[in-house]
């Protein structure tokens, strides 16, 4: 399996001089240029919102088809509870938004190499306990015929090979191999897991 080098985002002014030859006034010119160096970049700001159609059609002009993004998950789909209080997200973990947000990735779909799900710090307020937390995922990851993007792009990670990662620390409680262990709930998946972190 080939390893892939890349940053977590790449639209950085201070760039200008080292990665960059010239400021660019849009993040999509920069990502143009900064396809040319590395093979592999993490979209950290679609975890703040849904992408236009747009926006990623223009991502996917920006470089080439043997490009590879590793794309945030919405906190919209991520977070049991809205940011900055105790009002419950009634979209956390709702198959129907993830199916929503991987349509609009349609035209990076081959070059998806990983879909970063990343969760808040879950204490009890927030989620009565580990088997809770497993339950909802599990559910929320279960293939759902209704909801083609999910299979799909569940079918393209496990057939290409490449590894599941799933991380939410805070509720490992035993040694890496029950963790792991634990992991292996999730046995639609014909892959192997790994301990994050």
């Amino acid at each position: 399996m080939p390893l892939y080098i890349g940053t977590c985002s790449w639209n950085y002014d201070s760039w200008v001089g080292l990665v960059y030859d010239q400021p660019e006034p849009r993040s999509v010119d920069y990502l143009a240029a900064y396809a040319k160096r590395y093979r592999m970049v993490e979209v950290d700001s679609w975890f703040y919102k849904i992408p236009t159609v747009r926006e990623v059609e223009e991502y996917a002009a920006a470089v080439d088809p043997g490009f590879s993004f590793v794309v945030k998950a919405p906190q919209d789909i991520t977070l049991t509870h809205k940011r900055g209080g105790m009002e419950p997200n009634p979209a956390f973990l709702s198959a129907e938004l993830f199916d929503h947000f991987l349509e609009r990735l349609a035209p990076i779909k081959g070059q998806v190499g990983a879909i970063i799900l990343e969760f808040e710090y879950l204490n009890r307020q927030k989620m009565p306990g580990q088997q809770a937390f497993i339950d909802t995922l599990r559910a929320f990851l279960d293939p759902k015929p209704e909801l083609p993007q999910i299979a799909a792009i569940v079918s393209d990670l496990v057939s290409s090979g490449r590894e599941v990662r799933i991380d939410a620390n805070n509720y490992y409680e035993g040694s890496a191999q029950e963790s792991i262990e634990w992991l292996k709930v999730f046995s639609f998946f014909d892959c192997e897991f790994s301990l994050a972190g």
